[in-house]
């Protein structure tokens, strides 16, 4: 029998789906995903406490391009046959965009160019860019055009019943008597802004913004049990000024922090904080087959289960071996990719 305390589910990411694959491409992501599944298939072998999968959570960059028809080939041939196999309705099937999510279209020929009149306007500097405090005004005026981007992203949510905003989504749930609230961060808002060496680089040039991060603190101060917060990119994405103003509020409030973005298949991105949470990275789930001799960047993904009643989370990170052709636990962390964790779970009274 399942243990009753237990709050168990997957998290997975970065599955990129392409519209233009190779047939190279086409066949790896289709050894894979079999591969995939049958692991999650097999997953009372990992450990018998994972029979039951209570919801599944996926940390960004469903696509590559952000297109339509990307969005819909993943649903069909990637989460659809997931949740079937765990048996998990579509309403417990939590998601954020991550910056593949966005059309770099509507960004290049519509969004840039008002960030930058808007700077221009402003009197700020040529090379200025949106921060915390310049990113609140764009936002009250602009934001409707600020989202636009992610436009086949939200009409893709919600033609397949997936009620979830780009912007702050959230999710209630109440498992066995215990109340979940999974809270969504898009942090890919104003992503491919910046490039080095005709690349798009992201890293510290990321914001969220005030209107947002007061749409995720609504309801944290009610009783529940476990706080979730997903989000595609780490905190180091965000300016400096953004850092400083938003994370610490993103802690206050967050028991676990789920993250994509960081295609790396160990757990080394499970870290502790005075504040008390955790942030766990999934890692890509599909990154191709072949990864660094080191494997730092092999595919991967994460199953945990959560104690409700003491706090003990326990994580199985899962990595792609081409060697075998095969997921198993990843053997660049401790016990095959097994790790525990004692959580201080701010809100739950069921501590004892």
């Amino acid at each position: 029998m399942p243990n009753e305390e237990l709050i168990n589910w997957l998290h997975i990411s970065d599955w990129h789906q392409k519209y233009n694959e190779s047939k190279e491409e086409k066949n790896d992501r289709s050894v894979m995903f079999n591969r995939l599944l049958e692991d999650i298939k097999s997953r009372k072998n990992i450990d018998l406490s994972l029979e039951r999968i209570d919801f599944v959570v996926f940390s960004g960059d469903l696509s590559f391009h952000g297109r339509e028809d990307e969005f819909e080939k993943a649903y069909i041939n990637f989460i659809v046959p997931i949740l079937k196999e765990l048996k998990v309705d579509i309403g417990r099937f939590f998601i954020v965009p991550g910056n593949h999510d966005v059309d770099r279209i509507e960004v290049e020929n519509m969004l840039n160019p008002m960030i930058k009149n808007f700077l221009k306007e402003g009197g700020y500097e040529e090379k200025s860019t949106l921060d915390y405090k310049t990113a609140k005004t764009f936002l009250s005026i602009n934001k409707k055009y600020a989202l636009m981007p992610f436009q086949a992203y939200t009409e893709f949510l919600k033609k397949e019943g997936m009620n979830f905003s780009a912007y702050a989504p959230k999710l209630e749930l109440n498992i066995r008597g215990n109340k979940v609230l999974i809270s969504g961060l898009n942090t890919a808002l104003f992503s491919g802004q910046h490039e080095d060496n005709g690349k798009i680089a992201d890293r510290g040039f990321l914001v969220i913004g005030e209107q947002q991060l007061q749409e995720f603190e609504k309801d944290k101060n009610k009783d529940y049990d476990l706080l979730l917060t997903v989000m595609h990119h780490e905190f180091n994405y965000l300016t400096d000024t953004e850092y400083d103003k938003i994370v610490p509020s993103i802690e206050r409030f967050s028991d676990l922090i789920l993250c994509g973005h960081k295609h790396r298949g160990n757990a080394v991105g499970i870290r502790s904080s005075t504040q008390g949470y955790l942030s766990i990275h999934a890692g890509a789930c599909f990154n191709g087959r072949k990864a660094e001799a080191s494997r730092r960047y092999a595919a991967s993904y994460n199953f945990a289960s959560l104690n409700i009643h003491n706090g003990c989370a326990t994580f199985y990170h899962r990595c792609w071996d081409e060697d075998d052709r095969y997921w198993k636990g990843c053997s660049l962390s401790p016990n095959a990719g097994k790790e525990t964790f004692p959580i201080m779970l701010k809100n739950s009274k069921k501590k004892t």
